[in-house]
């Protein structure tokens, strides 16, 4: 099976298209499963309503793409460019994905979900992440540095490392592991915290 130009309605599977260009492309409503995607640059699509199973999309670009109302459940989103992606109408989610070293810099997504996903290293930088859910993810690394994370939930994310004075943290939630390394660097010392963490 190719990928045609344009499609609704649509199920693609196995699709193979790696270090390939997707150039002026639409899709409404279509469901890609245990595709590759590996390398590619998708430049001037659009992708709306769409759904992404199990696919790989290593090292791959949203260059002037546009992706309403898009899920990705499983997979690997690994090194993924999203900067390109038009900001209007952007709206992810993602289940059960490994994002490890994508890129969202400055992107505004606020109520994005991310469930159970692996992020080490991602770069949220300069992002509006009001209102996001972090469910169950592993945020190792991760760059939150100048990120608006207002009723942002990260309670049960593991990882997760921010600091007052470099972003913004009003009404957020935080599990009691992120809770002691900011009360440290605020010059805090509270043995109650460091008994609850079994130190």
């Amino acid at each position: 099976m190719t990928l045609p130009r344009d499609a609704e309605d649509a199920e693609f599977e196995g699709l193979d298209l790696a270090d390939e260009t997707v150039d002026g492309h639409a899709y409404e409503r279509c469901r890609f499963v245990r595709c590759r995607f590996e390398n590619v640059r998708f430049r001037k699509t659009r992708f709306e309503e769409c759904q992404f199973v199990d696919c790989e999309l290593v090292a791959c670009r949203f260059d002037d793409t546009a992706l309403r109302e898009v899920r990705f459940e499983g997979g690997r989103l690994m090194g993924v460019d999203w900067t390109g992606a038009r900001p209007f109408g952007l709206e992810l989610a993602f289940d059960g994905c490994r994002l490890d070293h994508s890129v969202f810099f400055e992107l505004k997504l606020p109520g994005v979900c991310f469930e159970r996903c692996r992020m080490h290293e991602v770069d949220f930088g300069h992002c509006d992440l009001r209102k996001a859910r972090f469910v169950e993810c592993d945020l190792r690394g991760a760059n939150l540095r100048h990120t608006d994370l207002s009723r942002a939930d990260l309670s049960t994310a593991r990882g997760v490392r921010v600091q007052p004075a470099i972003c913004i943290l009003d009404q957020t939630r935080l599990s009691l592991d992120a809770v002691a390394p900011l009360v440290a660097d605020l010059g805090i010392d509270c043995p109650e915290l460091t008994a609850l963490l079994g130190g």
